[in-house]
């Protein structure tokens, strides 16, 4: 379970990978060990020039004990692939539309590994500028953790300032 310190922290690390991103010595290797020592996989994912769907562009390492898939299997994919039959759809589309519409946006899904076992995730997220984009494109930082699948169940954002904190990563 993803503790209120917890959280904290990765909100903390979620602002040093955006203003990592948005410098101009930006290198996703710097970006991504900012994780380093939490029991959290990085992402950052983009949209596909060509196809203009969205797709991984960096993973951490940690990605592996997480969904059994390692880095250079997921760069390139849809993260969709981390999603199955259990997946609340519903959560997933308003977590996109938060981040797009927000900038920022957190969420808990039951995604499935690359064996196909189900796992709650707890992912925070955030939205920043790509430099050098002159239609305004975005990559889009997030952090997952394994949670309880229960937790996923009866994940409410509404209630999360409520009960939790209202420590939500905010974007620039």
């Amino acid at each position: 379970m993803v503790s209120y310190y917890l959280r904290r922290e990765v909100r903390d690390r979620m602002g040093i990978a955006r203003d990592l991103a948005l410098s101009d010595d930006r290198d996703w290797n710097t970006i991504g060990n900012i994780s380093a020592g939490l029991e959290v996989m990085f992402a950052v994912t983009g949209q596909n020039a060509e196809t203009g769907k969205p797709e991984f562009l960096y993973i951490s390492n940690s990605s592996w004990p997480l969904t059994g898939y390692w880095p250079s299997e997921l760069i390139g994919q849809n993260p969709k692939i981390l999603q199955g039959d259990e997946t609340n759809r519903n959560d997933a589309h308003r977590f996109m539309s938060d981040l797009i519409a927000t900038g920022s946006a957190e969420t808990k899904l039951v995604n499935v590994r690359k064996n196909g076992e189900a796992y709650g995730c707890h992912i925070m997220g955030c939205a920043s500028p790509h430099r050098g984009s002159a239609d305004g494109q975005k990559h889009y930082y997030a952090f997952f953790s394994e949670c309880p699948i229960k937790e996923c169940e009866s994940w409410n954002p509404a209630t999360l300032g409520a009960s939790q904190g209202n420590d939500q990563v905010k974007s620039p």
